[in-house]
């Protein structure tokens, strides 16, 4: 797993998503907080561990690779936790698990890459959820102490406050399946106990981010635009769209079935294999449904909640775009119940099965280990450094700019120049981009501003009628700024208050 986040970092640039935390975090330690706006998907858990890898003298890339690699590892622990102590797969471990564990680091490259690597990412907290799943139904079921359903409605508030994504994709089927528990009368009272938890979980959980208000802060959506559903007639596009995008996520796309290297077709074709351990656990879920453990039903479940999710809720209007990161619970869940199968299998199946999974797993780690040398030589985020570089020498105080480029400039770039995150609609003003960041940010009196207007609804002239003629302009490694220095710099400018 490790290897595989080395692997990854060595071909993937650091975008936005990778940094925002960091970015805030920088923020409130050099400007302090004034009035904050951060993602619904709070992760308060990245800030200490952020804050702590910065104590060690981890910052920029290091930084991204090290809090990847202990958040993936965390919540890999989490995960073959949840399945131990649910029992679904059989304790003490047997070694045909302990190989079948390799799975968890056998992802197909676009998935590592597009959701496993960022550590702004929910490896964590899908790992902490199922979890508590496994204690809900190994536990609680039975518990009858006040203190100890108290604590797990509190750990379970935590974790939807955390990231409300995996509340719905983990504790909506697992509540189906306690529900479903509920209709026989020898699970009634148990069942109840744990739907009870459960909703007092999420009034918990909205209480809490109420209570950012008392804070300053206010938690936005992803999007910043909310929840749209997708229109009848482009459901179908979409659900062929949301099922192309998982088999590519899984390394099973028409690229790696029919191009590529005899080892890419290999790794292919096992992890073909890998889908049909996943089959044969659900099926021996579903066989065993009333004796399954509330883990197992879960994983089940979720192979269906988590695409529909997807389906039919998109935090952009346009159907057509689909963000990989929130079919996440789709891989879980089948190395879960492949897990299971191998755990469940007859002793030579199991062997076969444990050997061909071990290939697998060799496999991908050749291959991480091959792309890791071929491009350890290689400069990442050379076109973020080289404008860092350049901005330097022109000593600006502070730079406006896009979410995206700001984000990663202020994080990636050299010297001493506050990149601001801002937007601003046709005609209008500049704005603070209230998502991932906080009004102290111009706390400070710069001499120097710089405005880049790339990715922007508003242009040159807007700038120029809204704050005045720019003192200079300038063209940095192909991006344009427009700088204005001592008495230009005007106070709507400094403060971007009308």
């Amino acid at each position: 797993m490790i290897i595989a986040v080395c692997a990854i970092a060595s071909v993937r640039d650091l975008n936005s998503d990778d940094l925002a935390w960091q970015y805030l975090l920088h923020a409130w330690e050099s400007t302090g907080h004034a009035q904050g706006w951060i993602s619904e998907d709070v992760f308060p858990a990245r800030f200490a561990l952020y804050a702590l890898l910065e104590v060690l003298g981890f910052t920029g890339r290091d930084e991204v690779v090290v809090a990847s690699a202990i958040l993936n590892f965390a919540g890999a622990l989490s995960f073959l936790a949840a399945l131990a102590v649910s029992q679904s797969i059989r304790v003490p471990v047997r070694g045909r698990v302990v190989v079948g564990v390799g799975l968890l680091a056998s992802w197909g490259l676009v998935a590592w890459t597009d959701i496993f690597f960022s550590p702004n990412s929910r490896s964590l907290e899908i790992g902490l959820a199922l979890l508590a799943v496994a204690w809900l139904g190994i536990r609680t079921i039975t518990e009858r102490r006040l203190s100890v359903l108290a604590l797990t409605v509190l750990a379970l508030a935590l974790i939807w406050f955390s990231d409300p994504f995996v509340f719905l994709v983990v504790a909506v089927p697992a509540g189906l399946a306690v529900a479903l528990d509920a209709l026989k009368p020898v699970r009634r009272r148990g069942s109840l106990t744990i739907l009870v938890l459960l909703a007092l979980s999420v009034l918990l959980a909205l209480a809490f981010r109420a209570g950012l208000a008392l804070f300053d802060l206010s938690a936005e959506s992803v999007a910043r635009g909310g929840y749209f559903l997708t229109p009848l007639g482009e459901i179908p596009h979409r659900a062929l769209a949301i099922l192309e995008r998982s088999a590519i996520l899984l390394g099973l796309g028409q690229e790696n079935l029919t191009q590529g290297s005899a080892l890419d077709l290999l790794v292919a074709v096992l992890r073909l294999g890998v889908l049909g351990l996943a089959l044969a656990g659900l099926i021996v879920t579903v066989r065993e449904w009333g004796r399954a453990s509330l883990l197992a039903r879960t994983l089940g479940l979720s192979l269906i909640a988590c695409p529909a999710a997807m389906i039919f809720i998109n935090i952009y209007p346009d159907p057509a775009i689909i963000i990989d990161r929130y079919l996440v619970m789709v891989l879980v869940g089948l190395a879960g119940l492949a897990l299971i199968a191998l755990d469940r299998a007859r002793a030579k199946a199991a062997r076969v099965s444990g050997v061909l999974v071990a290939v697998l797993v060799l496999a991908v780690l050749v291959t991480n280990f091959s792309n890791w040398r071929e491009n350890n030589e290689t400069v990442r985020d050379a076109n973020a450094i080289a404008l860092g570089d350049a901005v330097s020498f022109q000593e600006w105080d502070r730079v406006y700019a896009n979410y995206w480029m700001a984000v990663r400039q202020n994080e990636v770039a050299s010297g001493n120049t506050r990149w601001v995150p801002v937007t601003c609609d046709r005609n209008g003003p500049l704005e603070l981009f209230k998502w991932n960041n906080d009004s102290s940010v111009l706390r400070t009196r710069p001499k120097t501003i710089a405005v880049s207007v790339e990715r922007q609804y508003c242009d040159s002239s807007d700038i120029s009628r809204l704050y005045g003629p720019p003192t200079d302009q300038v063209t940095l490694e192909g991006h344009e700024f427009f700088v204005y220095r001592d008495r230009s710099v005007s106070p709507a400018l400094r403060t971007l208050r009308p």
